[in-house]
C-alpha cells in the first residue's frame, strides 16, 4: 500500500505544491509545481533532483517571488539567532517560550498536518510586534545595537521612517 501511495501521481503533485509553496511563495506558479512533479516522478521521488529543479528554475528566481514569504516562528527565531552569531548552550526554554509566543509552540500543533506554511497564519500586526520584542531582547543580550538585530533579522525590508523611529526609541 506504502508503495501505491508513494508513487501515485496524487502524491507527486502534493509534495511539489507543498515543495514550491515552502521556497517561493503562498500560491506558487503552476508551472514551477509541474516541473517539480516531472522530477518527481522521473526520480521515484528523490528530494535532492527535486531541489536541484526547483533553484535551476527561472521562477524561483522571478523577482515578483523575491521576499513574499513571511517566516514562521520557529524558523525567525533561528535566523535571528544566527544574523546575530549566536549559538545558545544548555537551556533553551526562553527561546521555546518566545517561539510559543509568538504562535507555533514546539510539538504542540494541535492538528496532524502541522502548522501553516503561509502568510495568512504568521503575518499579523500582532506577530510583528511580538518579533520586534524578541529582536530587541536578543540584540541587548548579545550586546548589539537593536535597530542594527532588527534590520539583520529581518532582511533589511524596513522603511526609513520605522528604522528612525526604532533608533530613536532605543535613545530613549
Amino acid at each position: 500500500m506504502l508503495d501505491l501511495l508513494a508513487h501515485h501521481p496524487s502524491t507527486a503533485k502534493h509534495i511539489a505544491y507543498e515543495m514550491a509553496q515552502y521556497f517561493v511563495a503562498d500560491q506558487p506558479p503552476q508551472s514551477l509545481v509541474n516541473k517539480l512533479v516531472d522530477a518527481f516522478m522521473r526520480s521515484d521521488g528523490d528530494t535532492a533532483v527535486m531541489l536541484r529543479v526547483l533553484f535551476h528554475a527561472p521562477e524561483f528566481w522571478d523577482a515578483k517571488y523575491a521576499q513574499v514569504k513571511f517566516k514562521p516562528p520557529f524558523r525567525f527565531v533561528v535566523s535571528a539567532l544566527r544574523a546575530d552569531g549566536i549559538f545558545p548552550q544548555g537551556d533553551t526554554r526562553k527561546l521555546q517560550g518566545a517561539i510559543g509566543q509568538m504562535g507555533e509552540p514546539l510539538y504542540r500543533c494541535q492538528t496532524p498536518n502541522g502548522y501553516s506554511n503561509t502568510n495568512d497564519q504568521w503575518l499579523n500586526s500582532d506577530a510583528v510586534l511580538k518579533r520586534i520584542s524578541f529582536v530587541k531582547a536578543l540584540g541587548q543580550l548579545a550586546n548589539n545595537d537593536a535597530p542594527q538585530t532588527i534590520e539583520a533579522s529581518q532582511g533589511r525590508n524596513w522603511s526609513a521612517n520605522t528604522l528612525a523611529r526604532s533608533r530613536r526609541q532605543r535613545r530613549i
